[in-house]
């Protein structure tokens, strides 16, 4: 297991991370740390600026809109995609 420190955050403020935002998820608390999980986000929001970004969507936010409205496993608002999906390829700029 790795962790490392939030980086890279956004201002706080309304839809502080934009549609095709990649950002690292983090176990939260007082001093919370980056580990290995991310999330995509598939419309502007507005969430703590506790999440390090470091990358957005150029292609395929479409695809992303689409998994997301099929729901996430358990009909929460957030978790797994009920959609299976894979990322066959990333470039990085």
């Amino acid at each position: 297991l790795f962790q490392y420190p939030v980086e890279n955050k956004p201002p706080k403020g309304n839809n502080n991370y934009p549609a095709g935002t990649i950002a690292m998820a983090n176990a939260g608390g007082a001093n919370p740390a980056n580990g290995s999980q991310f999330f995509i986000v598939y419309r502007n929001t507005t969430l703590d600026p506790n999440f390090t970004i470091w990358g957005v969507v150029t292609k395929g936010l479409n695809i992303v809109k689409e998994v997301a409205a099929a729901g996430v496993v358990g009909g929460g608002t957030d978790g797994t995609p009920m959609q299976t999906i894979s990322i066959e390829s990333v470039s990085v700029k």
